[in-house]
């Protein structure tokens, strides 16, 4: 069971407070995605987040639904180098991986990313990527449940 805590550390931490790109070219990249992909939605949309902590640039695209029963925040992460490229051109770079990643989850959704941090290799650059299905609704659901919430066995 996935907590609070978890969930805010795991899929919104702070890493995305700082965000490398801003808010207005992340919606723009969201209109992209739903003009490339709309057709697979099926109720569902894409939220894109990027940050930084330390050296390391995050990018995020999470596809989930409204109730958040289908919630998938695929995430990508590498080193900066100021001398090999702009903070924004790595984050662009991080992005594109992803959506390479996303063109296949769609021709194919039991292409799925491993749980944890795994090194892949990308126009001679190193990122590392992960993701994980959640079913949110289900997993709040039975929070309440085990905290006491009667409500749901009605």
């Amino acid at each position: 069971m996935l907590t609070d805590q978890m969930l805010e550390f795991e899929l919104s931490s702070e890493i995305f407070a700082n965000p490398v790109l801003p808010v207005s070219e992340c919606e723009e990249m969201t209109k992209l995605l739903v003009m490339k992909y709309g057709k697979f939605l099926d109720g569902r949309f894409f939220k894109v987040r990027t940050g930084m902590q330390g050296t390391l640039i995050y990018a995020e695209i999470i596809l989930q639904n409204e109730n958040a029963s289908f919630y998938y925040p695929v995430q990508a992460r590498c080193e900066y180098d100021s001398t090999q490229a702009s903070k924004k051109d790595t984050t662009l770079f991080l992005l594109d991986y992803i959506e390479q990643y996303l063109f296949e989850f769609f021709q194919d959704s039991e292409i799925l990313l491993p749980l944890n941090w795994e090194e892949y290799e990308a126009s001679g650059k190193s990122l590392q990527m992960k993701g994980q299905i959640y079913d949110l609704a289900a997993e709040y659901a039975a929070d309440r449940l085990l905290n006491g919430g009667s409500d749901l066995l009605q």
